[in-house]
């Protein structure tokens, strides 16, 4: 019940921004992604758990309003996940610079992976020009709006003490 209460519309929210607006955002080549800024964001503020759940709600909307294969971005949120649930808490505090450095990396890899499970289903891919000219442009992107999106979030965590956890 909590997914469709609260994921839910999480999730058509950041799909929803992300293919109106947050996706014009260009840099160099590169566009910003909401749902893996999200997706971090999430699982840093309110754990892992949260952050698989939102990750699974998001990634097949987000696959079709983007184009893509059906559940192609399943894997690469998954491992942002992962990664952003590592301990940051224990490890770094609420200190800012490492969210925008795990969503930083978190963007190369999901990059990555996105582009190998899409050379796997047979799409040309032009891996130096597109880690080059849209992966590393879009992970600068994504740290900055991680910048702007984890203090508001902090902060309401820490005074509001909202809990999104199922």
């Amino acid at each position: 019940m909590t997914v469709v209460l609260v994921f839910l519309p999480l999730a058509l929210i950041l799909v929803g921004l992300q293919t109106t607006l947050i996706g014009h955002l260009r840099l160099f080549g590169g566009h910003a992604d909401l749902v893996l800024v999200g997706v971090v964001l999430l699982t840093i503020v309110a754990g892992r758990r949260s952050g698989l759940l939102l990750a699974g709600v998001v990634a097949l909307l987000y696959d079709m309003m983007a184009g893509l294969p059906v559940g192609v971005t399943v894997l690469p949120l998954v491992v942002a996940v992962l990664l952003a649930g590592g301990g940051e808490r224990t490890l770094f505090g609420a200190q800012l610079g490492w969210p925008v450095f795990l969503t930083f990396g978190a963007t190369l890899v999901a990059g990555g992976i996105t582009l190998f499970e899409l050379s796997l289903l047979g799409w040309p891919i032009a891996w130096g020009d597109t880690l080059l000219r849209v992966t590393l442009p879009g992970a600068f992107l994504n740290a900055g709006l991680m910048l702007l999106l984890y203090l508001p979030a902090e902060w309401l965590r820490e005074h509001r003490r909202i809990t999104i956890a199922p």
